[in-house]
This record gives C-alpha cells, structure tokens and sequence, in this order.
C-alpha cells in the first residue's frame, strides 16, 4: 500500500507528490538500513572493518552493496534486495555485539516534484 500526498499551489501550479511506503509489499524495497549498538560498553565503530564487513556477509549469505560508518554511532548498510534487508533485520547479533538493525527513515521513499505551465 503506497500513500500518496498531494499538494498544490495555484500561484505557480506547482504540485508535490510525496509516496511513502506503510506496509510492506513485494514491489517495495528496503534498502537502507541502520544498524546501533543495544550494548553501551560495545559500539560497533569500534569493529575492524574486515571483521564487520565478514559479519555482514555471513548474516546476509553475500556481499551487501555498502557498509558506512556515521559519526552518529549508527552504520548505514545498503543491501542489493528485500532478501538482504529481512535478514539483516532479523539479526540479533554482529561479531558478538548486539545490535539493532532497522530501515533508514528517510532514504526508504521518494519524493516528486511535478510543475505544470500556468494556462
């Protein structure tokens, strides 16, 4: 299900579409993911890369399209298809950390801007 706002000046004739997913379907994806610590004492920043890296990989059963650190605390993962995101959101642990790995809340949508010529 995809809702759709629609906004509309008339100065300009300008309208905004914006579509945000709510429920899940087979056609939309999940692609960003961010993935925190639940343990204070542990943060994942403090992982070797390789070792994050193979952790992800294990998890997901092949190679995730990116792996970001943010300065945050949070690491962003861009996964190829619906079928990594559900895995990685189904782990509980990366290396012996437990984390929490949830859909990024902005970079999951898409944004429209349709401008028309005034008539």
């Amino acid at each position: 299900m995809i809702t759709t706002t629609t906004t509309t000046t008339s100065k300009n004739s300008t309208t905004i579409i914006l579509i945000k997913p709510f429920q899940r379907t087979n056609q939309q994806q999940t692609i960003h993911q961010m993935a925190t610590s639940t343990d204070p004492n542990k943060s994942l920043l403090k992982l070797n890369p390789f070792q994050l890296a193979n952790a992800i990989d294990t998890i997901t059963g092949s190679k995730i399209a990116n792996i970001t650190k943010l300065n945050n605390g949070y690491i962003l993962l861009e996964t190829h298809n619906d079928k990594q995101s559900i895995a990685l959101q189904r782990a509980e642990f990366l290396d012996s950390i437990p984390v929490k790995i949830s859909p990024h809340n902005s970079t999951n949508f898409s944004k429209a801007v349709i401008k028309t010529p005034e008539s």
